[in-house]
Parts: structure tokens; C-alpha cells; sequence
């Protein structure tokens, strides 16, 4: 069955696991905060880290969440922000997503 995304992908449709066997939630989220010590920490760990809650309220509404799935969620830790918040370059996104659409 299709399963419709949450959001970025974050530790629900994406893992990275690097040479030494640390697990990430994402290719980009090489700190501790998000490291895991096995699979099975992982996977006991990462709905309540990373499910449904990081859908900012701003994209409830948008119309181009379709597309940007609320952007990538580790440019809001980047800036000192909470995961679930409203990435920085929101705007920016959408206007990307309209322009596309003005395209076809």
C-alpha cells in the first residue's frame, strides 16, 4: 500500500549508518544528540523523536507541502530552533513550488 510521507524523512523513512556502525537518523544528523546505539534503539526510539510532531502548524494549510514535506527539518537545529518549527527558508520554498507549478 502507498504510504504518504510525514515530512522530510527523518528517522521514519530515512537511517544512515556510517562506518563505524553509528546510527543517524539522517545522512546530515552527525551529532550526538541524534545518535543511537543500535537498531533496536533506534527503532524503539525514532516515532516518538521524529513522527508526526515535526509537521510544523504553518504547513497544515500550505499548498506546497506536497512538495517540500516542510523542508529539511535539521536547518531549523542549525539555527537553534526546535525540529518541529517552520524551517527557515519557508518562503523561499514556496516560491519555489509556485514557480514550478506556473512551469507545467
Amino acid at each position: 500500500p502507498h504510504k504518504h510521507k510525514r515530512h522530510c524523512g527523518i528517522g521514519i523513512e530515512e537511517i544512515s549508518i556510517d562506518f563505524q556502525g553509528h546510527i543517524y537518523p539522517c545522512h546530515l544528523s552527525r551529532k550526538n544528540e541524534f545518535y543511537f546505539e543500535s537498531i533496536e534503539d533506534y527503532y524503539n526510539k525514532r516515532e516518538n523523536m521524529f513522527g508526526q510532531t515535526l509537521k510544523a502548524k504553518s504547513c497544515d494549510l500550505c499548498e506546497s507541502w506536497c512538495l517540500c514535506l516542510g523542508g529539511c527539518k535539521l536547518k531549523n537545529r542549525q539555527n537553534g530552533k526546535a525540529l518541529s518549527d517552520t524551517i527557515p527558508d519557508c518562503e523561499h520554498m514556496i516560491e519555489t513550488v509556485e514557480n514550478y507549478y506556473a512551469k507545467l
